[in-house]
């Protein structure tokens, strides 16, 4: 259901995340890591994040705009990904943390840093940068609220967010998905 979302959302962006996902447990595998993390999607969940986030800043484009240098990106920094993974899990270790997503954050922080002045490989804001504007409240004097449906609806795509999705009928999907593996765990998301 989550990646039925995804394509909803995005269909290149499903598309760069199903090819990571394989990119990412492949290097794992091919590089003889922990089975049993392999198994439990640790390395597959941080290379698809990584493959939607490079597709979603690579293209304002929701099913169209495919980059050769973004789907080379995706492969690589996939790679990348599981091999950060097991450097952050052996150096958190002494804290007894696991790297959870850190590794999607560190690998698509590098991408953007490195992407950001290259001729060849645009990236796209998802939202063009700026601060919110109140001014017009404040010079009328009224309060500024959130209604009921504003609220609800934030809470819903919050949960899609983490997927990079904005859409609500993708983050309910996404919110199904997590549901139908655990309910508690789609409660929590939806508090959160």
């Amino acid at each position: 259901m989550i990646l039925v979302g995804i394509f909803v959302q995005s269909s290149r962006v499903a598309v760069h995340g199903i090819v990571s996902v394989v990119c990412g447990n492949g290097t794992a595998y091919l590089l003889g890591m922990d089975k049993g993390l392999i198994r439990s999607g640790l390395f597959g969940y941080n290379s698809y994040l990584v493959g939607l986030a490079l597709a979603t800043f690579g293209s304002s484009s929701k099913h169209g705009g495919y980059s050769l240098a973004v789907a080379i990106a995706t492969v690589v920094f996939s790679w990348f990904s599981s091999v950060v993974f097991v450097v952050f899990g052996k150096i958190l270790v002494p804290c007894k943390t696991p790297p959870l997503t850190l590794p999607f954050n560190a690998v698509v922080l590098t991408y953007m840093l490195a992407t950001a002045n290259m001729a060849r490989v645009m990236t796209d804001s998802v939202r063009p940068p700026a601060l919110p504007d109140y001014s017009d409240a404040a010079q009328l004097g009224t309060e500024i609220s959130v209604t009921a449906e504003m609220f609800f609806s934030g809470v819903l795509r919050g949960v899609g967010q983490v997927f990079l999705a904005d859409s609500m009928v993708a983050s309910a999907l996404v919110l199904v998905g997590i549901a139908a593996c655990s309910r508690i765990s789609a409660v929590s998301a939806l508090l959160g």
